[in-house]
């Protein structure tokens, strides 16, 4: 299948048909001893007499009626040519409706026609049939050799002639081939002067010569001669080894000028069409191929993952056995330590320094003299301030779970009997602000708020009324808590 896909030679052959029969080139431009195999490729370049240029008028039509009106003129203007080409291609045709012109060629050459029968008969894959004209024009107008230049008349030089190719406007529109080397120059004239009476020149202009692969001191007798020869950028020698190749690589992109029908070359697009399935059935299965590897590679990457996992626990399982085992041999009772594990995960691990908390509350009994401690305690509970009776609901801490305590921290401060309401009221609001202060706690139950909603106590002669205490309910603060903000209200008398 791979010699099928890449033959040994892909370089396509040239065949060059001429009037003294065919030659057989090779990519290069030298000539072949024999023909190559029949699977070779070939591209067939005619360089003969039968060359009609022709011009068509297209109206202002689009679609398949530009096309059949196209088609028509040609079979009209060309009749019994079976070999014919448009220089340009449909995609440079206007896109809108309006009138435009084209250029023609045609070769009625039944030894073309035989030659290609012969090729066809040993099922040789043809590239395509271009006319020598034409490849040389495309090359030509290629090269930028001709850019400015309104009328350039090509001369190119073989062992059988001399092939004349006129651009106008690097369009070919005349061509010519002389055969008699000794009148070169005065067939060169009289060409020009046909041209010129034919009205395919305008008269008094003189069309500029570029000459390819000249003979040894063709150019000084044309200058000679008062022609005027095309300066060339860089010269353009050997001509062989620089054109050849050009030429076969503007047929592999099939450009204007293709004379060959499908039939002609149906073994040649059966070629490429069979390269392209192999190629998509190679892509196919290296894609299969590609697709399987990956999944035995997932499978054995996760074998792996598996088995790490397996040794991992296996390991786990043998280090608890020398810890259990290590235990046991100690005489440590394992229920003891189990017990005193749980104690410091959920209980001493969530306890505090107790200096800071009693430090800050010593402060405010220092600024505060009309005022005493009753109570302080520290515990932990399940849900801190849970059974104190806050004004307020407290929302849940989503930062702690059910299973674990939390630190509770409650105190009472009472102002002394012989001071004033207005005065412990004072008291209580710097008290609470100052607790609100405290950063490191957050505030659960505050006096001040439930002292806003209770009703205002009136001393009366000889009855003895006994005096609010103030207790505060703190938990500490954790990320994410929000300080209480209160709404402190002035109590008036």
């Amino acid at each position: 299948m791979l010699k099928d896909l890449f033959p040994h030679n892909q370089t396509p052959a040239i065949l060059l048909v001429h009037p003294l029969g065919h030659t057989w080139l090779d990519v290069t431009g030298h000539e072949m001893a024999q023909a190559p195999s029949p699977s070779c490729p070939v591209v067939i370049v005619a360089d003969l007499i039968e060359e009609t240029h022709v011009q068509i008028g297209v109206p202002a039509v689009t679609g398949k009626d530009r096309q059949s009106f196209v088609q028509i003129q040609m079979e009209s203007l060309l009749p019994d040519t079976p070999f014919r080409a448009v220089w340009q291609t449909p995609s440079s045709w206007p896109f809108l409706s309006k009138p435009f012109s084209l250029n023609g060629l045609g070769v009625p050459s039944l030894s073309l026609k035989e030659t290609i029968a012969q090729q066809l008969l040993l099922e040789r894959p043809v590239v395509g049939v271009w006319s020598l004209s034409y490849l040389i024009s495309i090359w030509m107008v290629s090269q930028k050799d001709t850019a400015g230049q309104p009328c350039v008349l090509l001369a190119l030089a073989q062992s059988y002639g001399l092939r004349l190719v006129l651009l106008k406007e690097d369009i070919p529109v005349f061509s010519r081939l002389l055969f008699d080397s000794t009148t070169y120059v005065q067939e060169l004239t009289d060409t020009i002067k046909y041209l010129q009476d034919n009205r395919i020149l305008d008269r008094g202009l003189q069309p500029v010569l570029a000459v390819l692969n000249p003979p040894e001191g063709f150019e000084a007798e044309l200058q000679a001669n008062g022609l005027q020869l095309l300066p060339r950028r860089e010269p353009i020698r050997p001509f062989r080894t620089l054109v050849w190749p050009a030429f076969v690589k503007l047929a592999q992109r099939q450009v204007p000028g293709q004379m060959a029908n499908v039939h002609e070359r149906r073994f040649y697009l059966a070629q490429q069409a069979k390269r392209a399935v192999l190629l998509s059935g190679m892509l196919l299965v290296v894609g299969l191929l590609w697709g399987a590897y990956s999944q035995a590679v997932d499978a054995w990457t996760q074998r792996q993952q598996t088995q790490d996992a397996e040794r991992q626990s296996v390991d786990m399982h043998h280090q608890a056995l020398v810890i259990q085992q290590a235990i046991t041999a100690s005489g440590v009772d394992t229920g003891v330590m189990r017990l005193a594990i749980q104690v410091q995960r959920q209980e001493l691990a969530h306890g505090i320094e107790l200096l800071p908390p009693f430090w800050a509350l010593g402060q405010l009994l220092s600024q505060q003299t009309q005022t005493r401690l009753n109570h302080s305690s520290l515990r932990l509970q399940p849900q801190a301030c849970e059974a104190a009776n806050a004004v307020a609901p407290v929302a849940p801490n989503a930062n702690t779970s059910d299973d674990t305590l939390q630190v509770e921290w409650s105190f009472e401060i009472a102002p002394h009997e012989n001071t004033s309401p207005r005065e412990r009221q004072r008291l209580l609001e710097e008290a609470a602000q100052t607790i609100q202060r405290w950063k490191a706690w957050r505030v659960k139950v505050d006096p001040l708020q439930q002292a806003a909603v209770a009703p205002i106590s009136v001393e009366s002669v000889g009855v003895s009324v006994s005096l609010p205490e103030w207790k505060w309910c703190l938990s500490p603060a954790t990320k994410g808590d929000t300080l209480n903000a209160l709404d402190t209200t002035e109590i008036s008398r």
